[in-house]
């Protein structure tokens, strides 16, 4: 494991990089242990951070080159579906400022455009988890079970690095969340209700048609609106996961938030995809059942998963 010393260290290797509170922060060499990096690991701004070991090719470290170190921040931008532009080492250009004020708003960061320590660090540990719930995913038997297509599977991978590492989520409370996503949406960002299939990208987005829409289905106009309102501040379309994600952050602190509040008590996976049904998704408890299957069925995958290896 390369132990980075600190902050400054950073400033070192990040161009670009500030201090939001204008402090002087340690990577302390804590011990490590299987609550999620969003709860342990991930502090606040004027806490201390843990360093982790080198798990795959995007990983940002001390020992990279200043080229490298933003090449890699770029590649976890394009894994995590906020950049699509050329994988060389330009943080400044507009595509790539767009694609990290999108992540730092979906992430809960300040958002600035910058690359700043506390992004970077965010960033790599969010695409580590997304690498590792891809590869979790593809060997296990949930696919087959829930019929997902390639973007399903991006979407629930994407999904569980954004609820644990941007939500600060458990497993179990993840868990809940995919569950129910399951049961509403099939991990498709662009499903619409009354549509055949599961993607339908030919159905033309309304605030005022009652048709439920997206990974959450949001149906009424006022969540419908949110979306849409979100989507727009970050440039992109309401079929897009990130504006999704992002909409998710927005009523978490808002219209949904006792429910968000009472999902992050939940000790048990049942507790949390029950929460999310009757508090945040509020629909009928006849689906109960089914979605604590659900749940319980990416349970048993994904709280397997060694992050640190």
């Amino acid at each position: 494991m390369m132990q980075i010393n600190s902050i400054s260290r950073q400033n070192e290797l990040y161009t670009n990089s500030t201090e939001s509170n204008g402090q002087n922060r340690t990577i302390s060499d804590t011990s490590s242990s299987k609550e999620h990096i969003g709860v342990e690991y991930i502090k606040s701004e004027h806490n201390s951070f843990t360093n982790y070991s080198n798990i795959n090719s995007t990983r940002v470290n001390a020992t990279s080159s200043i080229e490298d170190t933003r090449r890699k921040a770029k590649l976890a931008l394009k894994y995590l579906g906020f950049y699509a532009g050329p994988d060389d080492s330009d943080l400044s250009s507009s595509s790539a400022k767009k694609a990290i004020m999108n992540f730092q708003k979906v992430y809960g960061l300040n958002v600035t455009g910058t690359a700043d320590s506390n992004t970077l660090i965010k960033l790599d540990v969010a695409s580590n988890y997304n690498s590792k719930a891809a590869q979790a995913l593809q060997k296990s038997s949930i696919p087959s079970q829930f019929y997902m297509d390639y973007y399903e599977k991006d979407n629930f991978a994407r999904t569980w690095a954004f609820l644990c590492v941007g939500m600060g989520l458990s497993e179990a409370q993840a868990s809940g969340v995919l569950g129910n996503i399951k049961a509403e949406s099939n991990f498709s960002s662009d499903n619409a209700q009354g549509y055949a299939g599961a993607h339908n990208p030919d159905y033309k987005y309304d605030v005022n048609d009652g048709k439920a829409y997206g990974i959450m289905q949001w149906k009424f106009y006022s969540r419908k609106k949110g979306l849409l309102d979100t989507a727009n501040s970050m440039g992109l379309n309401t079929s897009d996961l990130n504006a999704q994600l992002a909409f998710i952050r927005v009523e978490s602190n808002t219209t949904c938030k006792s429910g968000w509040d009472a999902l992050k008590t939940a000790k048990t996976v049942n507790e949390a995809s029950d929460y999310v049904l009757q508090k945040i998704e509020i629909t009928s408890d006849s689906y109960i059942d089914q979605r604590r299957q659900y749940s319980n069925t990416i349970y048993n995958v994904m709280s397997k998963i060694n992050y640190f290896i």
